[in-house]
């Protein structure tokens, strides 16, 4: 976590971000829990570092009924993220298509992913300064369980 938080220190320090974005979203997990996301990211070129801040929805009715998945609810959490654009397509001059893919770090485990090392791959539309994509986080099945966490998310960028 260390050299995670000094490689986003050192970029958005020393390469002074394109664009600062904040987000919001809702993660989905196979046991149909779920999660508020809220982010904060810094974007230059092809590169995003995010911090976001997952918020427990209260006990699901899935949950209290199915009790074979083992937890009630996961706490609160955060994740840090550092991606890379690998396909961009350009509609138009505001429109765009992009598929980003890199690594994450969480700081508390959950039955959907058990690892706190895993890969994150993001699918979505931009039109201008507004972003929507669906966001898949799993640890890549190195160690079960690997249900991945699914996120809807809509941002807004800044540019300074």
């Amino acid at each position: 976590m260390k050299v995670f938080l000094f490689i986003c220190s050192f970029y958005c320090s020393h390469s002074i971000a394109t664009e600062w974005l904040v987000g919001i979203g809702d993660i989905y997990q196979a046991d149909e829990s779920g999660y508020k996301m809220y982010s904060l990211s810094a974007e230059k070129g092809i590169w995003k570092a995010n911090i976001s801040h997952w918020e427990t929805y209260p006990k699901t009715a899935w949950l209290e009924t199915n009790p074979e998945w083992g937890i009630d609810y996961v706490e609160s959490h955060y994740m840090l993220s550092l991606v890379g654009t690998l396909l961009q397509y350009e509609v138009s001059n505001e429109w765009r298509v992009f598929f980003d893919f890199g690594v994450t770090y969480t700081s508390k485990l959950s039955k959907s992913n058990s690892s706190d090392i895993s890969f994150q791959e993001n699918l979505g539309i931009a039109y201008k300064n507004f972003r929507l994509y669906l966001r898949h986080t799993s640890n890549g099945d190195i160690k079960p369980p690997n249900y991945g966490e699914d996120a809807l998310v809509f941002e807004v960028g800044f540019n300074f």
